[in-house]
């Protein structure tokens, strides 16, 4: 707090793709197609044409380039890895979640899908391995020897740590999820044990920046989405959550450190900034502060250059933010759309939605939001137990399915054909009072610049278009589980970049692909599975009686 400047209207995009697209080419989402989360087996990621940070730094600021963590922004062809996208070395996961200590994705809690996590070289180099690490804990490591290792390198180091915490599967550190312990909600104390072992990684990576790089160092700290209220995740008092372009879906945590003694990049901390700030905005605000002329820029940006502001030496230069925009067929559901568009103190939202709801702490066992549908009810306690039987990392993809394919879409269908909100963020900064009839004229206004961008949108990648299940098992590898013990030899596979150049792929759509894969091929399965939950909550309401 004493050194770093905290964001105060510090924006992002609803979910996790497009927010690290954004922060990758300096383009809002819809302008590079990634309108939601990639799903496993898709082939959407950044088209190639596009350039991203890296590549723009090392072609005009002779920067060395590494990253750490996850990258899910496309992993179909090696071109997409980070590797073939600037950096010089990668470490970590491809795609969107895996468990901590295992590093598998699970389709099912009989499935364990495969390994997600590999080491890559941009020669074209490369090893898949079952790190017995915590994620956390490895990722931290990684990023530290990445400093120690380029503290006396001659060329100036650009390192992009992304951890996986605290996405679900919620598997903290023991040692983290005992500082949590006075929390009563399961959830809520898994996601604040995620947290502190991302506060500790930080710390430590701070540690080493000072120690090994020294003063001249920079250092952004950002989330990429809102809280999922559904794991563990808080954005009280905003309202909505990830998935969600209401406030608690997209106004998160920002900081920038500048380590400099003259404060000469950032300009001194301990202090806030209220200026109106997007995700987009760093590659140009890091292309200046490294010196790369404006004439060296890339063209078609959103992001706009933020330093001269944070030093105040100039007035905000963001006065509108673009934070959802997507049309019918856009995404997964095809009836599902959404406007979320920010200019000066005005906020439009406009669609249908996953999360409307708001959500406080909880001081008992049970989620604390205005959603008191049944659905909620019941999908919170057959969640619950389904993790508790078979854990968390297990239960993951299929509790993620059912909560898109039912909880989510009985939500939306409430809401067609679409909703429409205004608010005064000045005046009611959690979006509480809908002044959406009262100023009319506004909200056309509004309407008239957001069909701007809209008219301006390119064609959107199919990120719910994959490879078939049974395909993606054909094209997984193989690797070393060695050094992890909790992976048998049959379960040690691995994904990898599974499309050849032009290759003719059959993708099929995701949500039957599940739908089938639980409900058709694995039947018995799920039918042993919720009759067994069905039981234990029998037995447990008999036994409170």
């Amino acid at each position: 707090q004493t050194h770093g400047i905290q964001l105060e209207w510090y924006y992002v995009h609803p979910t996790c793709t497009p927010t690290r697209s954004s922060f990758m080419t300096g383009r809002y989402a819809v302008n590079s197609g990634l309108p939601f989360a990639v799903l496993p087996g898709s082939a959407a990621g950044i088209p190639l044409n596009i350039p991203v940070l890296p590549e723009i730094l090392r072609v005009t600021g002779n920067y060395s380039t590494h990253m750490v963590g996850k990258w899910h922004l496309g992993y179909s062809q090696w071109e997409q890895l980070p590797v073939g996208r600037g950096f010089e070395s990668f470490v970590g996961n491809l795609d969107l979640s895996v468990d901590s200590w295992s590093k598998q994705m699970h389709v099912s809690p009989s499935d364990p899908g495969c390994i997600d996590w590999m080491r890559a070289y941009e020669n074209g180099s490369y090893s898949h391995y079952a790190e017995p690490r915590h994620a956390t804990e490895a990722q931290s490591s990684e990023a530290i020897d990445i400093i120690r290792t380029y503290s006396e390198a001659s060329s100036p180091l650009f390192l992009y740590v992304s951890f996986t915490a605290p996405h679900s599967p919620l598997t903290p550190h023991p040692r983290h999820e005992s500082v949590c312990s006075h929390i009563p909600h399961k959830w809520r104390r898994d996601y604040c044990g995620m947290m502190a072992g991302v506060d500790e990684g930080i710390q430590n990576i701070t540690g080493a920046i000072q120690q090994y790089l020294g003063e001249d160092t920079v250092m952004i700290i950002t989330s990429d989405n809102g809280g999922a209220t559904w794991e563990g995740g808080l954005n009280s008092p905003l309202r909505g959550g990830k998935f969600s372009p209401f406030e608690g879906g997209c106004r998160v945590p920002g900081v920038v450190v500048d380590f400099t003694d003259d404060k000469r990049y950032f300009g001194h901390g301990g202090r806030s900034y209220r200026g109106i700030i997007h995700v987009s905005d760093w590659l140009p605000t890091l292309l200046s502060v490294t010196g790369i002329p404006q004439s060296q820029f890339p063209e078609g940006l959103d992001g706009m250059d933020i330093s001269g502001a944070l030093r105040k030496e100039m007035p905000h230069p963001r006065e509108n933010v673009l934070i959802e925009l997507t049309s019918p067929g856009d995404k997964m559901h095809s009836s599902m759309w959404g406007v979320g568009y920010r200019h000066g103190r005005y906020k439009l939202v406009e669609g249908i939605f996953e999360d409307t709801f708001y959500c406080h702490e909880s001081i008992s066992g049970h989620r604390n939001c205005t959603d008191r549908t049944v659905a909620s009810f019941a999908g919170e306690w057959l969640f619950r137990l389904a993790e508790w039987l078979y854990g968390p990392a297990e239960f993951d993809t299929m509790k993620g399915s059912i909560l898109l394919a039912f909880i989510h879409k009985a939500h939306m269908k409430s809401q067609e054909p679409g909703m429409l909100y205004l608010f005064d963020l000045e005046e009611d900064p959690t979006e509480s009072r809908n002044i959406a009839t009262i100023y009319p004229d506004i909200v056309q206004r509004l309407r008239q610049e957001v069909a701007i961008l809209q008219k301006a949108k390119p064609e959107q990648g199919k990120y719910w278009m994959i490879l078939p299940l049974i395909e993606q098992r054909a094209r997984y590898v193989s690797g070393n589980c060695s050094m992890n013990p909790r992976i048998s030899e049959k379960d040690c596979v691995f994904k990898h970049p599974f499309r050849s150049p032009g290759e003719n792929i059959q993708y099929v759509n995701a949500m039957r692909e599940y739908t089938n894969y639980y409900f058709k091929q694995y039947l018995g399965i799920a039918f042993k599975y919720f009759t067994r939950l069905g039981f234990i909550g029998v037995c447990v309401m008999l036994s409170t009686q």
